[in-house]
């Protein structure tokens, strides 16, 4: 750990932007998952449309309110492909460095 001794109005200002901002992603994350929770409980309460069976590219639009789209990703299963092919698992992982910031204000 390399440690610095000082007092600095703009690196004190930038630490205080990265509390503020990590705080506002949490928080924007949280209420954003609220509002599709409660839309999705009432899709399924007041119009029996349950999204996780809805196949995908379909569109459900709340006229006005909200349009929503099933969509699809495409994800690579690390862990399957990790114990199916160990070895060539092995060769293609590295470790590669990473930032994170953490206001200490």
């Amino acid at each position: 750990m390399k440690t610095f001794k000082v007092k600095d109005q703009t690196l004190t200002s930038a630490a205080h932007l990265i509390k503020e901002g990590n705080a506002m992603l949490a928080q924007g994350k949280k209420l954003a998952d609220a509002g599709k929770a409660t839309i999705e409980a009432w899709l399924k309460d007041n119009r029996g449309v349950e999204l996780a069976s809805e196949p995908i590219g379909e569109i459900i639009n709340i006229d006005g309110i909200v349009i929503i789209e099933i969509g699809k990703q495409t994800r690579f299963n690390e862990k399957k492909f990790a114990v199916e092919q160990p070895e060539l698992f092995a060769g293609y992982r590295e470790e590669m460095p990473v930032k994170k910031f953490k206001s200490l204000l």
